[in-house]
Formats: C-alpha cells, sequence, structure tokens
C-alpha cells in the first residue's frame, strides 16, 4: 500500500516538528509531501533545510514567498 503524508507549514517556529514527522514516516516507508505557506516559507533559509529536501517533496507557495520578502536567489 502507497502511503503518503501531507504536512502543511505555515510558521518558521516548528522546524523540529517537522522535520520529526517527515522522519518518522520515512520510517513507516511513507512518501512526504509538504506545503510551506505564509511566514513556512522562511524555512527554506535554515541551514537544515537541504536534510528535508532529500526526504520530501517541497511545494513553496508563491504569493506567501513573495511577501516574506524573498527573492528567487533565496531559494538553494
Amino acid at each position: 500500500m502507497n502511503k503518503t503524508l501531507g504536512i502543511l507549514v505555515t510558521s518558521e517556529n516548528h522546524w523540529d516538528g517537522v522535520l520529526q514527522l517527515t522522519l518518522a514516516a520515512e520510517r513507516q516507508a511513507c512518501h512526504v509531501k509538504i506545503l510551506l505557506s505564509g511566514k513556512g516559507v522562511l524555512l527554506i533559509k535554515d541551514p537544515r533545510f537541504h536534510t528535508l529536501l532529500k526526504r520530501a517533496a517541497i511545494a513553496l507557495c508563491p504569493e506567501s514567498y513573495r511577501a516574506q520578502g524573498l527573492k528567487e536567489d533565496d531559494y538553494n
């Protein structure tokens, strides 16, 4: 059975929770999809962000990205 966990992140304050959920889902052979919206898009500035990129499909809300003052080159 294919399982998918969707995580909506609207705050930059819950990095550890997002990572722990992702790792737990990975241990259960569950695919993870993360949507960063609102201030959640600020997680891309965290140096640990690349850890999530290796483990989950990540989408960014473009309106939130611009609203938070991020530029295209902020996303590595």
